[in-house]
């Protein structure tokens, strides 16, 4: 069923963004890459059961061949603090996020020279956030908690759209097609009452919207590119899963909402 839907949303997306292009443009392969730091507000919430916010600060890349197709790698690595808020509280929580990505795509040419390439991939999310060894207000004992995602970004990125300076106009609009993940709450270590418990996730979704505004160098082909992005992740309940000591077990259902700036840097 996941196979199917997927291969339907692809071939939308894909339609829609060549009904877009009026031709092809042959040009030589050539390499883009690119590299950057950004800031973000992340915010993550248990409706009704818990919420965590805070500043993430990261780097991020990405590597694109760019000839009949498009075969792209990117990445990330950010780290920083949220704070906890449950019926009790805990501040500054150290947290970091590790994502990696591979898409091949195509591309096509507006009249007035805007290159729209409709993309599909495969993608890695990891997220620790480490409670472990810290109580609550409350006096409850937090834990390390591990997230993994494995999921399929469908998207359509857009460049050159020209302004009157030497400012250009670009943007993502990304659907991510979860397949499948894992919540570990490593929890062995609070007393011989708890267990380290793996819950798995197999329902979700996600997406990430950007718009790019790049100012190229008047004295080389190198660019300085401004990035405000939007990323949201809805997971819905995992399977149930029972320790050792027969307790039931679930990871409830979720959101993660990120904004931020990235400023990045091509050569």
């Amino acid at each position: 069923m996941k196979s199917r839907l997927l291969s339907v949303i692809a071939i939308a997306f894909i339609s829609s963004s060549s009904t877009m292009a009026l031709e092809q443009i042959k040009k030589d392969p050539y390499i883009e890459r690119e590299i950057g730091l950004y800031i973000s507000d992340i915010e993550y919430e248990e409706p009704g059961v818990m919420k965590q916010d805070g500043t993430m600060v990261g780097v991020i890349g990405s590597w694109a061949y760019r000839g009949d197709f498009v075969t792209k790698i990117d990445g990330s690595y950010a780290e920083g603090e949220v704070d906890y808020q449950n019926s009790g509280t805990m501040n500054d929580i150290d947290d970091y996020i590790v994502e990696i990505r591979g898409s091949v795509g195509k591309d096509f040419y507006t009249e007035s020279g805007v290159r729209v390439t409709p993309m599909i991939g495969y993608g890695y999310r990891y997220l620790n956030d480490d409670m472990g060894g810290r109580q609550t207000s409350t006096s409850a004992w937090g834990y390390e908690r591990e997230q993994e995602y494995l999921y399929t970004p469908i998207a359509v990125e857009f460049r050159g759209i020209k302004t009157n300076s030497n400012w250009e106009i670009g943007g993502i609009i990304e659907y991510d097609y979860f397949w499948d993940g894992t919540n570990n709450s490593n929890m062995g270590y609070i007393s011989s009452a708890y267990y380290d418990i793996e819950l798995d996730q197999d329902d979700g979704k996600g997406y990430r919207f950007s718009l790019r505004f790049s100012n190229e160098n008047a004295n080389d082909s190198s660019k300085i590119i401004i990035e405000p992005f939007y990323r949201y992740w809805h997971i819905e309940d995992s399977k149930v899963t029972t320790d050792p000591g027969n307790t039931s077990w679930t990871e409830p259902n979720n959101t993660s909402k990120e904004v931020g700036v990235s400023v990045i840097a091509t050569f």
